[in-house]
């Protein structure tokens, strides 16, 4: 499952980025047009190359950077 460096999850009404399984290679995470208020404080540590996080028309209120990693470029 380590194989992908992008993973598209938009308009799939995802509510919490939670539980995420170890991608090495993921750099891009695509989730616009969702219902995402929460993300995981472990992401950061599960998707360690993530360089951009596109999280475009969710519901996020407060977003702590620092549950992501300090590689991420844009977010």
């Amino acid at each position: 499952m380590d194989q992908f460096d992008t993973l598209e999850l938009s308009d799939n009404e995802i509510t919490k980025l939670d539980n995420f399984p170890r991608f090495t290679r993921l750099r891009t995470i695509i989730l616009n047009n969702n219902f995402i208020s929460r993300i995981s404080s472990s992401i950061g540590s599960n998707v360690p190359n993530l360089e951009n996080l596109v999280l475009t028309n969710n519901k996020i209120i407060n977003f702590i950077r620092q549950n992501l990693n300090n590689k991420i470029i844009n977010l």
